[in-house]
């Protein structure tokens, strides 16, 4: 059984000779939190950690004695294991968690912080997020999208044979996946499993047919992921943009339908796009994005792209009961059959609103992937 200790400072503390043991999350930036999809995917701690929405607390992870893997840090002498600070909390420990790989912006404690935030409630804002390599694959940028910047893609291909990339594992509560859930809900479920220090974890991943972006008929490496062995160039999501937006087909195609963008830089696009509406009547930076990324494909600066055998074990996802947590993995259950919708997942939220919203939408989806098996029965009594 996977072990997991941590300790961890209350009080900031740094040294000369030692890293930082906590952090705000204010100190990562992120496109999120921040309202700049420039700043995507977000900057990162250096090592694994515990945000509780606020704090940022460094986790170090070894073998004990008896190969044990343990994650722990020590602050004047103390200790604290993880589970303990986690009931401590009133929260789940690490075995009722569901480990989802974590890529793009979900590895940023900023990023996690804002989108866990609707549920109201200071406690769903805790997630231990602990670092891992993945090998044979790299994180690249996506075209362009409706907020304007490119974002993470997970890429398996012939330039990646050599790559090990850093990847995360966020391990979540149910109701955090639900709520993860229906920001993803473009994608589909697929599972992998990562090494953590030699240990093997099934984690979940949104996966889908994705529009990357090339340089020279091959991707490009989010150049703030760290990776060993990188055989592809790498850029920032400025760079990238600027680059996209010299290209001289880009800037035809611009001004035949905003001429107000055409010729700027990185900035100008995000900027425009986000001065665009985004309501569901509204088709402007869906054409913006169609536009950019119909001219990339068309002078082959973009390709679809996804992970082989991704789909392979995709999962029955709208409900994350249906998802193995730590524990269940352990006693080696890898799926759950759950037949009901995920109400049940949603605990004291203080904004009602949004908990009813991210039930209304994950219900929808969860009938929708069904094909049918499922209907929503109406709670209206016939008219007689």
């Amino acid at each position: 059984m996977i072990q997991f200790k941590v300790s961890m400072s209350h009080e900031k503390e740094t040294s000369t000779e030692t890293a930082v043991l906590q952090e705000k999350v204010s100190d990562y930036p992120s496109a999120s939190a921040n309202k700049d999809p420039l700043l995507y995917p977000g900057e990162r701690p250096e090592s694994s950690y515990l945000t509780d929405g606020e704090a940022v607390y460094m986790v170090d992870s070894h073998h004990d004695d008896e190969g044990k893997l343990v994650f722990e840090m020590t602050v004047n002498g103390e200790t604290i294991t993880m589970n303990d600070y986690l009931l401590e909390q009133g929260v789940p420990t690490m075995e009722e968690r569901i480990p989802i790989l974590a890529f793009g912006a979900n590895v940023s404690p900023s990023s996690i912080a804002t989108k866990f935030a609707k549920v109201g409630r200071p406690n769903a804002l805790i997630v231990p997020t602990i670092y891992a390599k993945l090998p044979g694959k790299d994180i690249v940028w996506s075209s362009p999208g409706l907020t304007g910047n490119p974002v993470a893609i997970l890429y398996e291909g012939e330039e990646t044979k050599n790559t090990d990339v850093q990847v995360a594992i966020n391990f979540l509560t149910p109701e955090q996946v639900l709520v993860m859930h229906q920001s993803e809900m473009t994608y589909d479920l697929s599972s992998v499993d990562v090494g953590v220090d030699g240990q093997m974890i099934r984690s979940f991943y949104y996966a889908g047919r994705n529009n990357i972006y090339l340089r020279d008929g091959h991707p490009v490496a989010i150049a703030s992921i760290p990776a060993e062995g990188r055989d592809l160039s790498a850029s920032s999501a400025t760079s990238l943009l600027d680059e996209m937006m010299d290209k001289p087909e880009i800037q035809e195609a611009l001004t035949k339908t905003y001429p107000d963008v055409s010729g700027g830089n990185a900035r100008t696009y995000v900027d425009f796009a986000k001065s665009l509406p985004l309501a569901k009547d509204s088709t402007d930076r869906q054409t913006l994005k169609s536009i950019v990324v119909n001219t990339l494909n068309e002078h082959e600066n973009a390709r679809f792209a996804e992970i082989k055998d991704a789909f392979e074990t995709r999962q029955s996802w709208a409900n994350p009961s249906t998802l193995p947590t730590l524990g269940d993995q352990q006693e080696g259950i890898l799926h759950k059959d759950v037949y009901r919708l995920p109400s049940q997942e949603l605990s004291n939220w203080a904004n009602r609103d949004a908990r009813a919203t991210t039930l209304r939408s994950m219900t929808g989806h969860l009938i929708r992937m069904s094909g049918g098996a499922l209907k929503l029965a109406s709670d209206k009594t016939p008219k007689k």
